[in-house]
């Protein structure tokens, strides 16, 4: 859902991206942060790591 609504063009899309960019980010350091559940921290962390490892990936093929 994600990649379809940040490609997409219609100014609706867009808007709901920015809100559910957002919301994922605010999760994310929460669950990273601010949680007492060792698994919810534990899986988080897992998630963003990923992810900027996927980002760094990304940069250094369109860098190429």
């Amino acid at each position: 859902m994600g990649v379809a609504l940040h490609a997409s063009t219609n100014a609706a899309d867009q808007a709901l991206w920015t809100d559910w960019y957002a919301w994922t980010v605010e999760i994310a350091v929460k669950s990273c942060f601010v949680t007492d559940n060792d698994t919810q921290q534990e899986m988080a962390r897992e998630f963003v790591t990923e992810t900027l490892v996927g980002e760094v990936r990304k940069r250094s093929v369109l860098a190429a």
